[in-house]
């Protein structure tokens, strides 16, 4: 037998077989799926973020898009022109994300490859912009149009003046330090982990006395519930004093600050500060002194008269503060009442209460997003800003106070609370929203379903 043949052979049906094979694997993949469906995406500013006062979008709004597997599987950008951007998806559930106020020319925009929620738009400018966040769950279905509509939520305050009167002559410099202050913003509009303080140096009036910041500056809102203000001056002969205070009152996105100090020669300085809304998110006075010898707060600061809802003025309503038990505007029921050096806070709670989610959502932001909306929804013809999540400290009080509050409500006609469902609040500390249980002891939980309640609180401030 001539072997040599016989393993031509042999090698020639293997070569064969191999290809053969090689064909039939390449015939049986699947092509690549195409996109079925199309997503229509809009923006709008939240309503309480706009205050109705027609606020706008900032742009350029940059879009990023996430699958059920957690990765970015497109991303877009809604310019000032356009009101709308179309993206053609795949059949399924996506996680949408909009950063808005964010150009390239001042942020590091995270690439669609490799990008998560939590990847940083860090700043790269010399100062931050305008900036805005939404998100939200979509479904999409094989063949369908869904048009989705984002609700902006302004992410930073605006710094609008800074001013120090009274200034020694011998001084040569001054600055105003707020720390700790976030530095950048996630795509899912939750904080960055970094933090740290914002300098605003001042100028001279004129060869005045007076310094003053030269405009208006966006700024992250701070890390921590009480931020630290300090005023540094450095005289002529290089020595530096700094005047520092730990504000009382929280700072939070979506307001206006303005900062005045006033230096006297044996305390130090005096600084009254205002935090105004105006069109973003009501209006809120605070005053502070501080020297050498410590700081004390002025309660009902900038001299205002009447009653203060919450984050803003209430114009042309009684300033006789009500009682706890009953019910302000015959609708908002009066949880309880503290005076103190004349001025009188008053927290209210709503009479109605809704459920905002469907199934058990875990996302921090998109439950956010869903009670501010629900929030709004429920308190717009109240007439009264500040509208919010209720604290832990007034869930604690109001199941100390759960039969009292029972028998009002049902005397008055209104929707008992629930001693079984759970209520929406907000934790100290980290911000986070859980839940609250009005039986035993109170049962904190982090779990948020379609059964979870929702009751808004407020604070009045009332002056003589």
């Amino acid at each position: 037998m001539n072997f040599r043949l016989l393993g031509k052979a042999v090698a020639v049906l293997l070569t064969t077989a191999v290809v053969s094979c090689s064909k039939e694997v390449v015939a049986e993949d699947e092509p690549a799926k195409e996109p079925n469906s199309t997503l229509n995406i809009r923006t709008r500013v939240g309503e309480e973020t706009a205050g109705g006062t027609g606020a706008e979008v900032s742009y350029p709004v940059n879009v990023y898009v996430f699958g059920t597997d957690g990765k970015c599987c497109k991303y877009a950008q809604i310019g000032e022109g356009d009101t709308e951007i179309s993206i053609e998806l795949l059949e399924g559930t996506y996680e949408v994300y909009a950063i808005a106020g964010a150009d390239a020319s001042s942020y590091a925009l995270p690439a669609q490859a490799g990008a998560t929620k939590k990847s940083i738009v860090a700043l790269t400018g010399e100062a931050h912009s305008d900036l805005m966040a939404a998100g939200n769950v979509v479904v999409l279905s094989d063949g369908g149009e869904n048009t989705l509509t984002l609700a902006l939520q302004r992410k930073v305050m605006l710094l609008q003046s800074i001013v120090i009167n009274n200034v020694p002559s011998s001084v040569k410099a001054v600055s105003v330090t707020i720390a700790p202050l976030y530095e950048n913003l996630c795509i899912d509009g939750s904080y960055g982990e970094a933090q740290g303080p914002q300098e605003i140096s001042l100028s001279n009036e004129g060869g005045t006395k007076t310094w003053r910041s030269a405009g208006s500056e966006y700024l992250m809102p701070p890390a921590n519930a009480n931020v630290t203000i300090t005023v540094n001056m450095t005289d002529d002969t290089g020595k530096l004093s700094s005047y520092s205070y730990t504000s009382a009152e929280e700072l939070q996105a979506n307001y206006k600050i303005n900062i005045e100090g006033t230096y006297t020669e044996r305390l130090g300085v005096q600084l009254s500060g205002t935090i105004i809304g105006a069109e973003w998110d009501g209006e809120r006075n605070i005053s502070f002194d501080f020297d050498e010898s410590g700081s004390t707060v002025t309660p009902g600061g900038g001299g205002s008269t009447g009653v203060d809802g919450g984050d803003g003025d209430q114009p042309g309503v009684s300033t006789e503060a009500p009682q706890p038990g009953t019910f302000y505007q015959d609708k908002y029921y009066v949880l309880k009442s503290e005076t103190e050096g004349g001025v009188t806070e008053v927290t209210l709670m709503t009479t109605d209460e809704a459920t905002v989610l469907s199934g058990t959502v875990t996302d921090q932001e998109a439950v956010r997003s869903a009670v501010d909306g629900a929030i709004a929804q429920m308190t717009s013809a109240s007439g009264i800003a500040g509208w919010r999540l209720p604290t832990q400290e007034e869930m604690e009080y109001v199941l100390a106070n759960f039969k009292e509050i029972q028998d009002n409500l049902l005397d008055n006609s209104f929707t008992r609370l629930s001693a079984t469902n759970a209520f929406y609040f907000l934790t100290a500390g980290d911000g986070r929203i859980s839940s609250y249980t009005f039986n035993g002891d109170g049962w904190l939980s982090d779990t948020l379903d379609e059964e979870t309640r929702l009751r808004a609180f407020t604070t009045l401030t009332f002056r003589p």
